[in-house]
């Protein structure tokens, strides 16, 4: 991922100051966002909206007209254990927005670092909306294999507790 993210640094992005935002689920919605690639595609898609309207949010409080925001995402599927199914997301985008001027080219507008109050807005925003999109999901209506392993897994580690799992 590191190596992504130089390229992206270094022969994509503009040379504008970048932030990373990441969004983990619990254990539950990454498993199903990993049996269901489309529902993790409307994770991420409630994600960055959250993320770019606060960003655009925050660039017209400062007189921005316009304002046009972007990234990059990678989507990880296994966490630092190469534990599969910890679906997560990476996204990478400038740390403001871009307006588009009537004759010259498009001027980069800096945005001051998010607050502590600002993330748990957006948070909240995909908490709300992904609660809406998981409603059509019942744990209990599939019956296969990686269905009945991921629930042995989550089963296991309630069992055993977080510390005897660690090394599993």
């Amino acid at each position: 991922m590191e190596d992504g993210a130089d390229h992206l640094v270094r022969n994509v992005f503009p040379a504008v100051p970048l932030r990373q935002w990441v969004l983990s689920f619990p254990r539950q919605v990454r498993f199903l966002a990993a049996r269901h690639p489309a529902l993790a595609s409307r994770l991420l898609d409630i994600f960055t909206r959250a993320v770019f309207a606060w960003q655009r949010k925050a660039a017209r409080r400062l007189g921005a007209v316009d304002p046009r925001t972007g990234g990059v995402t990678a989507v990880q599927r296994a966490g630092s254990a190469l534990n599969l199914n910890n679906v997560h997301f990476h996204t990478l985008a400038p740390d403001g927005v871009f307006t588009l001027g009537e004759d010259g080219p498009a001027r980069f507008v800096p945005l001051p670092p998010p607050e502590d109050e600002d993330v748990e807005a957006i948070l909240r925003r995909v908490i709300r909306r992904t609660v809406k999109v998981l409603a059509p999901y019942d744990e209990g209506s599939e019956d296969d294999a990686l269905a009945a392993l991921q629930a042995a897994e989550l089963n296991r580690r309630s069992l055993l507790g977080r510390k005897a799992c660690q090394g599993a």
